[in-house]
């Protein structure tokens, strides 16, 4: 699967091969994944796009990213 600020591959051979081309990015091992599921992730700031073609993302692979806030606002009459 082809994305901006991810890919994912099958085929640890050709997640080499793209990981040559992008030295800085980072192979996620399939912890808690399939074993066939190898993702390739751009280093910080960078992303799998043409040499200046802009994009718009968001997000990391920190902690941060996996918690959602919630807020409940409750209406109440005094």
């Amino acid at each position: 699967m082809r994305g901006e600020r991810v890919r994912v591959y099958s085929d640890p051979r050709l997640r080499a091969q793209i990981k040559e081309r992008f030295p800085e990015s980072l192979e996620w091992p399939p912890v808690g994944l399939p074993e066939d599921y190898l993702a390739l992730i751009a280093s910080n700031r960078a992303a799998f796009v043409r040499a200046g073609e802009r994009f718009v993302g968001h997000g990391g692979i920190s902690i941060e990213e996996l918690l959602v806030p919630f807020v409940q606002i409750d209406r109440r009459d005094r």
